[in-house]
């Protein structure tokens, strides 16, 4: 099959954390004051962070428009406020946030992922375009501008802006459409079974699991464990 075109998930699959989050928000929150006795905080603080996720549900905003900026902020303050509300909360929780709201906008927190610039490059010269398929927000422009792959895309498609997050097929067609690409004639690549993968192949696209801890060898040969992996499977 010609794949013409080819997504890739952001966090997870083009970059990553340098640290778990619990790291990043308790070195911010003790420049502020906070305290905790906990020898495992930074890690209850991760273990938080994803429970607070999970709770507030899809980054997306249908209809949005004009207020997205402000409907994103709002979203990640609540997480943000739930990921400290089982140690009492954040006196200073105001500065807090706009203190990390800061940070994750900037490449100072992520790391590329190891061959991730070189593997879309060479997909690049191979006349395939290429696109973010994203859960997150308008932040993400920054983060690949900073992280200096920004370039390399044709298209960078965030949940909170088309109002539908992965695994909803609305965000992969809304990908397709970006690119002027027919969905069976683009594969998706994320670390993300269920909204990766699954979600790609229900929209009607080709898929590849990211798998670099080599969790899903069952998915052979629509699996990598490495990005320099891919431009060979989508010959």
């Amino acid at each position: 099959m010609l794949n013409t075109a080819v997504f890739f998930d952001a966090v997870g699959t083009i970059f990553s954390l340098r640290a778990p989050v619990g790291q990043f928000y308790a070195e911010r929150a003790r420049r502020l004051g906070f305290r905790s006795p906990l020898p495992t905080f930074e890690n209850d603080l991760t273990a938080s962070f994803r429970a607070a996720l999970k709770r507030r549900g899809p980054l997306a905003f249908p209809g949005a428009g004009a207020r997205l900026r402000e409907a994103e902020r709002s979203w990640w303050r609540q997480v943000v406020s739930g990921t400290f509300a089982p140690f009492g909360g954040v006196a200073r929780m105001d500065e807090l946030f706009e203190d990390l709201y800061a940070l994750f906008q900037t490449a100072a927190p992520w790391r590329l992922e190891e061959g991730a610039a070189l593997t879309l490059q060479r997909l690049r010269a191979r006349g395939q375009r290429l696109a973010i398929v994203t859960n997150y927000d308008s932040r993400i422009h920054d983060v690949l501008e900073g992280l200096g792959v920004a370039s390399l895309f044709d298209a960078v498609v965030v949940s909170s802006a088309v109002g539908a997050a992965k695994p909803d097929r609305r965000i992969f067609l809304e990908a397709c459409s970006r690119v002027k690409t027919a969905p069976e004639h683009a594969t998706h690549v994320g670390d993300d079974y269920e909204e990766d993968f699954l979600g790609a192949r229900a929209a009607g696209l080709s898929a590849v699991l990211f798998d670099p801890h080599e969790r899903r060898p069952d998915l052979k040969p629509m699996r990598i464990s490495k990005l320099a992996e891919l431009p060979d499977i989508l010959l």
